[in-house]
């Protein structure tokens, strides 16, 4: 499975949220693949994001304008501009960039108009060029652009086990 790619075009057929869309996704993949799978949690180490800073330096979006959530590229290097971002949003960035399970401790509520820069310290799949590691670390950067800080933990992390999958068929 990890050799195979494939691209899997599917639309909701009304707007929906991300909880609707994952379980729209996950049915989707035990129709087509046949994904039987099954969840455990064990205890691991994470990361805790909280506010150091009261109050954060996150700008409230103001939420009868209409724009979408979107996250794109800033204006330097390594800079990311959120826009009508929740902090789960945040989170689930986290998470990917530090290697480990990060829980939202902030308490902040609504979404976030906010620009984040620090240096990638790893290359992702499919990046040719090195990473630069000639700016701030992820840790550094939401300390002090944003006001937050990643506090070490340990907790609970839940993994999903793959029991039954299939070969994709033709449409």
């Amino acid at each position: 499975m990890e050799a195979e790619q494939f691209d899997v075009d599917a639309r909701a057929e009304s707007p929906a949220s991300d909880k609707q869309i994952y379980l729209m996704l996950q049915t989707l993949l035990v129709d087509r693949f046949k994904l039987k799978l099954h969840r455990e949690t064990k205890e691991e180490r994470i990361y805790e994001l909280v506010v150091e800073k009261d109050p954060p330096k996150l700008l409230l979006h103001a939420q009868d304008d209409g724009l979408p959530p979107l996250l794109k590229p800033g204006d330097k290097p390594g800079e990311i501009v959120f826009q009508n971002i929740p902090i789960s949003r945040l989170v689930r960035l986290l998470s990917g960039e530090t290697g480990r399970s990060v829980l939202d401790k902030t308490g902040l509520q609504g979404s976030y108009d906010f620009k984040l820069q620090w240096a990638r310290t790893s290359s992702k799949p499919g990046q040719e060029d090195p990473p630069d590691t000639s700016g701030q670390s992820i840790f550094k950067a939401i300390r002090e652009q944003l006001g937050l800080r990643l506090e070490p933990q340990r907790g609970p992390v839940e993994y999903f086990t793959i029991e039954h999958v299939e070969k994709l068929s033709a449409n």
